[in-house]
């Protein structure tokens, strides 16, 4: 019973491979060990963090009304259905019907996320919304823009 080799496959597999092989199986098996252990973390650094379903996204602007190429702070508001904030790093893309956002896409930290609105020459009122994952927007903002250019 003492002669038995303790590991039955291993040993079986070194009885019908030269010990050369066995090693460069080895050596091989140690490199791409860290190479797909690479490869899973770039694919998960790729994948951005967006909000669960049943979340809700609530913007708030910052002044509402602005003068033509004048800016306002954006804030959206991301909470998850039990009432918690998203994980830091949760994606938020922003869009206005007129003017620009900037960045037009943000990651929130403490559940929410501040970016700036641009206007540009055009008059009016720009409709601000955001979207993260499968999160509902509880309504969007409004910015109105004087003094510019009229459609």
């Amino acid at each position: 019973m003492l002669d038995e080799p303790m590991i039955p496959l291993l040993s079986s597999c070194h009885r019908r491979l030269s010990a050369g092989r066995l090693t460069r199986r080895v050596r091989r098996a140690a490199f791409l060990l860290p190479a797909v252990s690479l490869l899973a973390w770039a694919a998960c650094d790729k994948v951005p963090l967006t909000a669960p379903t049943g979340s809700t996204i609530t913007l708030f602007v910052n002044p509402t009304s602005v003068e033509a190429y004048g800016s306002a702070d954006v804030t959206a508001v991301v909470v998850e259905s039990g009432g918690t904030y998203v994980h830091n790093g949760t994606q938020v893309l922003f869009f206005t019907s007129i003017g620009t956002m900037e960045p037009s896409e943000a990651q929130t930290r403490n559940g929410s996320v501040t970016v700036k609105f641009r206007a540009g020459s055009q008059g009016g009122d720009a409709v601000i919304t955001a979207v993260s994952g499968a999160a509902t927007l509880a309504g969007s903002a409004t910015i109105t823009v004087s003094g510019g250019l009229t459609p």
